[in-house]
């Protein structure tokens, strides 16, 4: 319940924020989307704190196995997503947005349509695996729910593995979690350093 839940409300707020974004391009979109995280983060940190009376919640957990198995249905069902849409028409028609938006949109694609939709259903996989990965926390609060570095972090996945291949984000992601699992255990004070050093490289 809870995974249709996160992912409902991912797939709606996307939707409403892709409606009003995605005709931006390039580093506008990308301000905007930053920027509107860090509103988010605020509004809820001032909510809290004015209405509420307190800041932060209790989550109940999940054992590990259950979140892992879990975790893997997603991850299996996400991959069965991409395969049918790399498939299908849409899947063609991102890849030409994808190597010129301007030519596609001249040859009659819909441009901001797909972008929308497509921005909307990989929400609403974030939203999902986000709301199970909470239970993995027994305390949350605004700043560790919007942490800038959950927004960043799948994107340097998929630029590090190969944007072309449905294999690519996943080899990155690999990559990319092992890398940050040796330097938060094995050098914890430079951690942050040479993370952000990997990131301007990528």
């Amino acid at each position: 319940m809870i995974v249709l839940m996160g992912a409902m409300v991912g797939f709606l707020l996307a939707l409403l924020i892709g409606t009003i974004t995605l005709r931006l391009k390039g580093i506008y979109f990308a301000m905007f989307t930053f920027s509107f995280v860090e509103l988010l983060l605020y509004f809820v940190l001032w909510y809290e704190t004015n209405i509420k009376g307190t800041t932060g919640r209790i989550v109940f957990t999940l054992g590990n196995v259950t979140v892992y198995y879990i975790m893997y249905i997603l991850s299996i069902i996400l991959l069965l997503v991409m395969y049918i849409l790399n498939k299908s028409k849409y899947g063609m028609a991102l890849k030409s947005i994808g190597d010129n938006e301007i030519a596609s949109e001249h040859s009659g694609v819909n441009v901001t349509r797909i972008k929308i939709l497509v921005y909307a259903l990989s929400a609403a996989f974030v939203g999902a695996c986000g709301s199970i990965m909470a239970t993995r926390l027994t305390y949350i609060d605004p700043k560790i729910a919007f942490n800038p570095l959950y927004s960043f972090i799948p994107i340097f996945m998929a630029i590090f593995g190969g944007m072309r291949e449905i294999y690519g984000p996943i080899i990155g992601a690999f990559i990319f979690s092992y890398l940050q699992e040796v330097l938060t255990t094995k050098i914890p004070y430079y951690y942050m350093l040479l993370f952000g050093l990997l990131m301007i490289f990528i």
